[in-house]
């Protein structure tokens, strides 16, 4: 990691690490420092084996030596290094101080910089913006131009804090968040900020910004500079003198033409002496520099080539009608996710309902930005760019039922009561006006399961079970250490779990290849996932405009209004638009029949360690008219299968309307219930009056399932389609009382 050191007179780097299962004097991990931004290094200290070290220890080094502008602290492994072999480290500071930056250069004669007038007529098609002030949280990255800044703002001699020291983003009035200078007699009178931007190929530029002067004595100033080589030389653009408080912003413009590079940088300083009040200040207010570069390429997406999903569009089929719930980090409501561009009356909007599940979330809407670029690819319409970037199916509807909390953290929990809201819509006047057909899951435990230990697996089953497609991302290897097939929902047997390929930077079906971090292989209930691939690296989708994404990810930007990423995450939603194609082709295909379908007709990828999987082509499956159903041999979670032969087991009893809340558990004689007497193939599930169960009198804590001789029960000859699920009401359940066990 690189680090701003320039004018320091001390530095010190400090660490705290464990060595974990360094066997042999092969396996270490050495320090190292550049000065040169990493064209060379110089090797600190080496963390060697035979070590394995029961607490955290510490480090420190003096690193005055490398002091630079561009030093870069890195650590490196020894090529002997095995897979379980670690260094941990934490709480990595480097302390320093600095000498005082002397103050601005003098104001230039005014006839150096060219006029402002000179730019009228000019064409500014881009322009880099900052108000500096964020939406979600306070920070230096904030864009909010149709271009990129190419660096987030950086202090001059203060703490490089956003919230504390003389240079920092505060309220002005209770109101909204700006730059604030401020003078205490312990600090420099010199601190600034400053920001870079590429403005290559551009011939004409403005900058543009408010101030606004606060307690300044008459020889205290904020100045505005530039500089066309990366912050080494500055030029004064103009200073603005104290000696009265402003009530009001005062918005400024410059030509800055004859600074345009690659390199571009602005910075605003503040020069206050200590003659007179010890809390001089000042504001700075929306930085804006406009140009006139040519547009740069769009970054294509090949995934709607590469699934055939134009000539399904062709087909007069886009979705419309089917719901698509998106179970994740919510949906900003964006342009895409309308029907017509700046129109935001109800009846433009395809985005139906926003509703939070998580307690943590400071909004219903996207503040992570991952819901609303999963939502894109499943329905998006490409209206920011002009139809360029859109979903597979661009006229279907989608509900965003938000579980994660903004830093993309969610709870088991909240996700199966995202499912079960979408469960209880049956039989109510909201289940034709959203008509929920699919549920997008790009989301995955971080527990490796059974998938019968699970509720949330439980949970995807029910709605699976009841003519709902539930698909779920596989989850991404992380560095090859966890595979996340084993962690529900991805490991459910029913639903279609979906890994990723990589498309090779063409819409070429041939030459594409599962993408390494896909999670794939055989759960630890042995069955083979994912069920079916889709493209998942860099896809680009919507960019929620208040997110976490669009503060900390400007690299990832594609023309500000949209968003390049990689994951399994993507590839499933191209797969919960492709069922809302076909279930708009075909609305009486049941879940097992769309999964049948999607899987066995498009073309296969071979992989060297796990074999063939299918790759998606939509034009393929809604053009086959097969009504083979999948899932033939799946046996259902079992808390959901035991709880089936309990109420048939009842039913066939003559206790049809059993009271379970009054039910003694343990005084029932499991053993005495000859399981395999019955013979489950002739079972008539149809004829169990589920309705007369109430689940919800039911108290799970106390049933005791271990008394119960399950392993009489022949859970493969039961007939499983046959059981009306519909007719259960599994709302009532309170799954926090269920002993799984």
């Amino acid at each position: 990691r690189a680090v701003d050191l320039s004018n320091a007179e001390t530095a010190v780097l400090s660490f705290d690490y464990r060595r974990s299962s360094l066997d042999r004097s092969s396996d270490y991990i050495d320090l190292e420092i550049s000065a040169d931004g990493g064209a060379s290094w110089t090797k600190l200290d080496s963390f060697t084996g035979p070590a394995n070290d029961s607490s955290m220890r510490s480090a420190t080094y003096n690193i005055i030596d490398f002091a630079s502008s561009s030093t870069v602290i890195r650590f490196t492994t020894s090529n002997y290094m095995g897979n379980y072999d670690y260094l941990y480290v934490d709480n990595l500071e480097i302390a320093y101080t600095w000498s005082e930056l002397e103050p601005p250069a003098p104001q230039p004669p005014s006839s150096e910089m060219p006029p402002l007038e000179a730019l009228d007529g000019v064409n500014f098609t881009f322009n880099v913006q900052d108000d500096l002030y964020t939406y979600v949280a306070y920070n230096y990255k904030h864009n909010s131009g149709s271009r990129n800044w190419s660096s987030p703002w950086m202090e001059v001699n203060d703490d490089d804090a956003t919230t504390t020291g003389d240079v920092r983003v505060s309220y002005l009035d209770g109101r909204q968040r700006h730059t604030f200078f401020e003078y205490g007699s312990d600090w420099n009178p010199v601190h600034g900020l400053w920001r870079t931007v590429n403005l290559s190929g551009a011939t004409a530029a403005k900058l543009t910004f408010e101030y606004r002067r606060g307690a300044m004595e008459a020889d205290d100033y904020l100045a505005a500079e530039i500089s066309n080589d990366g912050g080494q030389t500055w030029f004064e653009v103009d200073r603005f003198y104290g000696g009265s408080i402003d009530s009001a912003f005062t918005e400024v413009s410059y030509n800055i033409s004859p600074f345009i590079s690659a390199e571009t940088a602005v910075r605003f300083t503040s020069n206050f002496n200590d003659s007179g009040s010890d809390y001089d200040n000042g504001y700075i207010f929306k930085a804006n520099i406009d140009f006139n570069a040519p547009p740069m390429p769009m970054l294509p997406n090949y995934y709607l080539d590469t699934l055939n999903v134009p000539a399904v569009w062709a087909m007069g089929i886009k979705g419309d009608a089917i719901g698509i719930a998106v179970i994740d980090s919510g949906i900003s409501p964006e342009n895409d996710f309308k029907k017509e561009p700046d129109d935001y009356s109800i009846a433009s909007m395809r985005l139906m309902t926003n509703v939070s599940f998580n307690i943590d979330s400071s909004l219903a809407l996207d503040t992570y930005g991952h819901g609303t670029h999963v939502a894109s690819i499943a329905a998006g319409m490409g209206m920011n760019s002009d139809g360029f970037y859109k979903g597979v199916a661009p006229h279907a509807k989608l509900l965003s039922l938000k579980v994660a909390d903004d830093n993309g953290m969610a709870y088991e929990s909240d996700v199966v009561a995202a499912l079960q809201w979408i469960y209880d819509l049956k039989g109510t006047m909201y289940e034709p006006v959203y008509n929920i057909r699919v549920v997008n899951l790009s989301i995955n435990s971080t527990v490796e399961q059974s998938y019968n230990d699970s509720p949330l697996n439980a949970a995807v089953e029910i709605l699976w079970l009841n003519d709902i497609v539930v698909v779920a991302s596989a989850g991404n290897w992380i560095n090859g250490y966890y595979n996340t097939i084993n962690a529900a929902p991805a490991n459910d047997p029913y639903i279609i779990t979906v890994g990723a390929s990589d498309e090779n930077g063409n819409s070429n079906r041939s030459d594409d290849y599962m993408a390494v971090f896909s999670s794939r292989g055989v759960t630890m209930d042995g069955y083979n996932k994912p069920e079916i691939i889709a493209p998942g690296r860099n896809i680009v989708g919507t960019l929620s405009y208040k997110s976490w994404w669009r503060n900390d990810y400007p690299d990832n930007y594609v023309e500000n209004m949209y968003f390049r990423a990689s994951g399994t995450s993507m590839s499933a939603p191209m797969v919960s638009g492709a069922v809302a194609l076909l279930l708009q082709s075909e609305p009486n295909l049941t879940p097992d029949q769309v999964k049948y379908r999607l899987t066995h007709t498009g073309s296969t990828m071979r992989t060297l360690l796990f074999g063939d999987y299918p790759y998606m082509d939509v034009y393929a499956a809604v053009s086959t008219p097969t009504t083979e159903s999948a899932n033939q041999d799946v046996i259902p979670n079992m808390l959901l299968a035991k709880m089936a032969l309990i109420a048939y087991w009842a039913s066939a009893n003559g206790d049809e309307n059993i009271d379970w809340s009054n039910v003694d558990w343990d005084a029932v004689n499991w053993d005495a219930v000859d399981w395999d007497a019955v013979d489950w193939n002739s079972v008539n599930w149809g004829s169990v009056n589920w309705g007369s169960v109430n689940w919800g009198s039911v108290n799970w804590g106390s049933v005791n399932w271990g008394s119960v001789n399950w392993g009489s029960v022949n859970w493969g000859s039961v007939n499983w389609g046959s059981v009306n699920w519909g007719s259960v009401n599994w709302g009532s359940v309170n799954w926090g009382s269920v002993n799984w066990d």
